[in-house]
């Protein structure tokens, strides 16, 4: 069907042409116009695997107990924590977090502050508070190691799974924080004009406002150096006037104000200025040695007030809500750069090699088509855009470059030989339709062995990414030739730099290297060989929750600050059962003296590991029975839940981790009715998962490849010469991976299926016209130096073009993405090099074919 193609496109382009425009707008209405248009879903529950023992355990888990994994933790850090104004602003904003909607509740030092009456109060020095906070192993955790950041912990309602109720949420946080920032524009004369969000709240006005604070230190510095009074009028007085008769104070509005106030001017009309206006006693000019310095110091004086200072607390933000929000908004942020950049690439490369712009304009409207086309497809199977599949675009219009450079390459050779320009066309769909159509085969195969995961959205890559390639390659030996019959020839001299022969060309370069140092170019890879061996020996799989995230980043630099100095971010869940407990006839846990004692000691347990930093439960460590006891057991009362935040650790720590809460649990209750659960042992267990899933993957794409080469090249010797090409790239990219110390994680393991997928194309370029000049020439030092010359060229292209379009994910500020970006350039690079430099060199010492091949 293949090679018969030719007869059909050239016969009726017209006809074909019509149906492809009728076939790309119903795709584009029903993939970005309709109601069943392409979904974006950048949920990350996507990863978790459709069938498993933990994960079903987990989701039990969750209909009796709930979320664990919907604590958001911010940390604020500034100069005197435990001072009465600062503690005073930590209680209003937590009052303020409370209002947020989706927040169950917020606890931080100024729920403890509780207007100077609570366990920290006025009573305490700025000293005692922190040795009490430090000494208690309740409130501990709500102070850093060094003492100079605390904690504020909200609970996000346990019914919310959606991104975009996550990202409302932190976007209210971040308005409220930046609603208390009450920051000096200006003074001059006496007059000081503050920005604030909303002046009339109860933040910036009243009488524990930070309006009222700044004004009492202006107070206090001027007794200190005068013995008049100093006026200060502010829109306080207002709030005065408008209260003085009621038992209940009421907040001013601008109604309020117009009608009862003396000055309405001391706030702005959008209520986002406020200012005070300060006057001496007598006549400023009796009093001319203090107005002075009352003028050069009462700036200073200002902007050294902690409501005034709020704007220079260092805030940083941690927990899964804040991890999952984030990360999706770095991925749709990344989407938005990567798929234009792929897109300039595709035409920088084209209009490199070619310099025709019709030639450009035809490639790139092909792969457009093909983009098109992949939209409506992906959106009648309803699979949406999401964490994995975002990269199909990027990817596509790579590799949709490179069969448009192979195929131009052909047009142009045979246009050089043949200048009427139907029968040239006819002669580039039937040559290089199986080269393409095999290429597409092998690369197709390395993505759709990703389908036999048991994660969804990778089924969902590996298919689409299948489905996709082949599209490509349908539009593109249907398209491009239709396009090229109905413009005009290229210029003799675009046909004679293309094709024509130069000694001083890279291809040229390559072709002196095989025929002068065959023996090296085979000692050389040995080595490489044996030395990426090594490498892979030391590669390492243990990775972290958070180790997704590249340094510099501020979603790294958040959670890694939270991490080194509170830890415990994570959550880990462990339950203990009555279930056949020995001695205990009364199943109900609670009411249980023995059991009382010995979860005690096992708690205490507990809180002496080295990743557990925080733990609740039923009882607090101190015995006392937790305020929130309901979130801890079940219905029946007959087990509890034991909440730990533990440090972000690597999966082998965790599995070591597990083993020993089992052991020592053994070792105090004597019995196995124990399980340990939760999202981050649930996360590190898929990590590993995965990367099996995806060798295993790995190992059928090769074995179908292999097999398909062999089919192809009817050769059992010629196929088992191309595996070597292949192999070393990998081997390469394995050997780096390990010296360098990438860890092998889901990313990097489809890097192995994704790139033997593509770099066997070269293999296979190469073999194809290798075969055919063969058929020529008898002879297979002849047949390698035409491919050199020839397809050799096309080779350099296409890789140049796939490894730009890999190599921009190194801008990825994800490490799975960055870690991918590399080692695919690597693959293609040695890749390359495999098949122009290594694979010519053992064609020409082993000589796998005999002058009988290709005869039949």
């Amino acid at each position: 069907m293949i090679f018969n193609l030719n007869k059909s496109i050239l016969k009726r382009p017209i006809a074909i042409l019509v149906a492809v425009i009728a076939i790309t707008v119903f795709f584009f209405h029903y993939a970005f116009i309709s109601d069943q248009k392409l979904k974006v879903d950048f949920s990350l529950e996507q990863m978790f695997p459709k069938r498993d023992a933990d994960r079903d355990y987990y989701d039990k888990f969750k209909q009796i107990y709930g979320r664990e994994d919907n604590i958001i933790f911010l940390t604020v850090s500034n100069e005197e924590i435990f001072s009465n104004n600062n503690l005073s602003i930590l209680e209003m904003l937590t009052y303020e977090f409370q209002d947020i909607k989706y927040i169950d509740y917020v606890f931080s030092l100024g729920s403890l502050w509780d207007d100077g009456d609570g366990k920290i109060g006025v009573k305490l020095n700025k000293k005692q508070r922190l040795e009490k906070i430090k000494s208690s192993t309740l409130y501990s955790g709500l102070l850093s190691k060094d003492s100079k950041s605390t904690l504020i912990v909200l609970s996000v309602n346990e019914d919310v799974y959606s991104h975009e109720i996550r990202k409302e949420i932190l976007n209210q946080i971040d308005l409220k924080i930046s609603s208390f920032s009450f920051d000096l524009l200006s003074y001059n004369n006496g007059i000081a004009t503050f920005k604030n969000t909303n002046v009339l709240s109860d933040y910036s006005v009243g009488p524990y406002s930070a309006l009222e604070s700044i004004i009492d230190d202006i107070n206090s510095y001027y007794k200190k150096i005068a013995s008049s009074d100093i006026y200060i009028n502010s829109i306080n007085d207002c709030y005065e006037e408008v209260n003085a008769d009621l038992s209940v104070d009421s907040k001013l509005t601008l109604e309020k104000i117009n009608a009862a106030c003396s000055n309405p001017n001391l706030i702005s009309k959008d209520l986002q200025e406020t200012k005070i206006m300060l006057s001496l006693e007598n006549n400023r000019n009796h009093n001319h040695y203090y107005a002075d310095a009352f003028e050069n110091k009462i700036k200073d004086v200002i902007l050294a007030n902690e409501y005034v200072k709020f704007s220079g607390w260092e805030w940083h933000e941690a927990g899964l809500p804040v991890l999952r929000t984030r990360y999706i908004e770095l991925v749709e942020y990344e989407r938005m750069i990567f798929i234009p950049a792929a897109f300039l690439i595709a035409a920088l490369t084209l209009a490199w090699i070619f310099r025709q712009f019709k030639t450009l304009l035809i490639a790139l409207l092909s792969i457009m088509i093909s983009l098109v086309w992949i939209s409506g497809v992906m959106a009648l199977s309803n699979i949406s855009i999401n964490v994995i599949s975002y990269l199909v675009f990027n990817l596509l219009m790579v590799i949709g470059v490179s069969d448009a450079i192979h195929l131009l390459m052909k047009y142009h050779e045979e246009i050089y030989k043949n200048s009427n320009k139907k029968e040239a066309l006819n002669s580039v769909i039937k040559k290089i339709g199986s080269a393409l159509f095999l290429t597409s085969l092998t690369t197709a195969v390395g993505f759709l062995s990703l389908s036999v995961t048991n994660v969804r959205i990778l089924q969902e890559f590996g298919i689409i990414m299948g489905v996709g390639i082949f599209v490509l390659f349908i539009v593109t030996i249907i398209v491009m030739p239709i396009m090229l019959l109905y413009i005009e020839n290229p210029n003799y001299h675009h046909i004679e730099r293309l094709i024509l022969k130069r000694d001083k060309t890279f291809s040229f370069k390559i072709l002196n290297t095989v025929q002068k140092y065959p023996k090296y170019i085979m000692s050389i890879s040995l080595f490489l060989i044996l030395v990426s061996i090594y490498g892979l020996t030391k590669i390492d799989s243990n990775v972290t929750v958070l180790g997704d995230l590249r340094e510099g980043n501020k979603l790294h630099d958040d959670i890694n600050f939270v991490e080194d100095n509170f830890g415990g971010t994570l959550p880990l869940e462990i339950i203990v059962s009555a279930e056949e407990m020995p001695n205990h006839k009364n199943r109900n846990l609670i009411d249980n003296p023995d059991f009382y004692r010995k979860i005690n000691d096992f708690l205490n347990v507990l809180i002496g590991y080295q990743h557990i930093k925080t733990i609740s439960g039923y009882w607090n460590i101190d015995g006392d029975i937790n305020i929130q006891q309901h979130k801890y057991t079940n219905d029946s009362r007959n087990e509890i839940r034991i909440s730990c935040g533990i440090e972000n650790i690597d999966s082998e720590e965790a599995e070591i981790l597990k083993e020993k809460i089992e052991h020592d649990y053994y070792s105090i209750f004597n019995n196995r009715n124990l399980n340990v659960t939760g999202s981050t042992l649930l996360a590190l267990k898929m990590n590993k998962y995965l990367i099996t899933s995806l060798l295993n993957s790995f190992i059928i794409a090769f074995v179908i490849i292999f097999i398909s080469m062999n089919i192809l090249f009817r050769s059992l010797k010629l196929s088992l010469v191309s595996i070597i090409p292949n192999m070393i790239p990998l081997l390469f990219a394995g050997g780096f991976m390990g010296f360098v110390g990438i860890e092998l994680r889901p990313a990097t393991a489809m890097t192995f299926s994704v790139a033997l997928g593509i770099a066997v194309d070269d293999t296979i370029h190469f073999l194809s016209r290798f075969k055919s000049e063969f058929h020529l020439l008898k002879n297979h030092d002849q047949a390698t130096t035409v491919t050199i010359l020839t397809t050799g060229k096309a080779i350099v292209g296409t890789t140049v073009t796939l490894g730009m379009g890999f190599l921009v994910l190194i801008f990825s500020n994800f490490k799975p993405n960055y870690e991918f970006g590399i080692l695919a350039t690597i693959v293609l690079c040695v890749a390359l090099l495999s098949s122009l430099v290594l694979l010519p060199a053992i064609i020409n010492f082993i000589k796998p074919l005999d002058s009988s091949y290709g005869s039949n």
